[in-house]
């Protein structure tokens, strides 16, 4: 169901009518001949966030790919750059080395970027489309990818070498860069503001091989993460140990805000240990409690810790940290009352 502001079709519905109800997309383009059939069932939707031109995507029970809305980049993945008021199945893709049109695959994963897409099928490969840093080893905004094409070859992380693609298991686009973690627990990232030292873009995923110990802020090797999520222009992992890491951009806008959660708002260019959050009542420092699950919006996060607690941060003007408040906060804040 979707509801909202209609521009450039973003809700599937068939038009530009904006709702003010969750109303139901009953029809759907079938992706090659683009005849009118009812919708499937689906089981995961993803749209961009911070865009003024929106487009959306959602993942049936089948393993099959559909997009809709606005495709100035061809993020959309139909073999063009025009816009879909009806979701519409992606139903080809380029298989990675000749760029062969073939059946795509079953996706297991979506998630969207600005202007670019990308998936994650059963086999672990990570396939993206649309123009951005898509990490083929060219910029995406000087040459579009219409089609999903699969990643097949990354940086080794500490030579640079070009390596095979790993085993992927999760994976997550902000507005300008992409996180994908491994089989093995490796965090490897593609785009600006990547967590790897350094502010260079990198145009094929890197694996994060460092990262700040929270504490006195020296190097160490990477732990072994678990969860990953995008914000607008941040990324966070959670480890084996329920420890939660930020890193990239610091500022959502606000004065005082910062979806990184370390009581500053400085750029963190490597992955650094969120060590202390407020406890919600009274707002003193504690330990940060053991996380489970972490989600990144633009400017704001929301964590899960074993104990079913909920700690946002980062910008607040709407409210959207749930403290009663417009404060934004540079630290995890529990909430404490509903």
């Amino acid at each position: 169901m979707t509801r909202g502001s209609g521009g450039t079709g973003r809700l599937g519905h068939g038009d530009w009518s904006p709702q003010n109800r969750p109303r139901m997309i009953s029809q759907v383009f079938d992706g090659e001949a683009n005849n009118l059939i009812s919708a499937p069932a689906f089981t995961d939707i993803s749209a961009t966030i911070g865009s003024a031109n929106g487009n959306s995507m959602a993942l049936d029970t089948a393993g099959n790919v559909w997009t809709w809305g606005w495709n100035s980049g061809g993020q959309l993945g139909h073999g063009d750059r025009v816009s879909q008021y009806r979701p519409r199945m992606v139903s080809q893709v380029y298989d990675g080395e000749t760029d062969n049109l073939i059946p795509a695959p079953v996706f297991v994963e979506i998630s969207s970027g600005s202007n670019y897409s990308i998936a994650l099928d059963t086999a672990g490969n990570v396939w993206t489309w649309g123009t951005g840093e898509l990490g083929h080893g060219e910029r995406g905004n000087l040459s579009y990818q219409l089609r999903p094409r699969m990643i097949s070859q990354v940086f080794d992380g500490v030579t640079d070498n070009l390596i095979s693609a790993p085993i992927f298991i999760n994976i997550s686009a902000n507005r300008v860069s992409n996180i994908a973690l491994d089989t093995t627990g490796n965090i490897w990232t593609w785009g600006p503001l990547l967590g790897h030292g350094n502010t260079a873009n990198t145009l094929r995923p890197r694996i994060i091989s460092q990262v700040f110990d929270g504490v006195t802020d020296n190097l160490i090797s990477a732990p072994i993460f678990i969860n990953i999520s995008a914000g607008g222009r941040h990324g966070m992992a959670i480890d084996t140990a329920g420890n939660l890491w930020t890193w990239g951009g610091a500022t959502g806008g606000q004065v005082g805000d910062s979806p990184l959660g370390h009581g500053n708002t400085a750029i963190q260019r490597s992955p650094r240990m969120i060590s202390q959050v407020f406890e919600g009542v009274t707002n003193y420092l504690i330990f940060a409690p053991v996380f489970i699950n972490v989600s990144g919006g633009n400017t704001h996060n929301m964590a899960v810790d074993t104990a079913g607690n909920i700690w946002t941060w980062g910008s607040n003007g709407s409210g959207q940290l749930g403290h009663g408040n417009t404060a934004s906060l540079t630290r995890p804040r529990m909430i404490s009352q509903a």
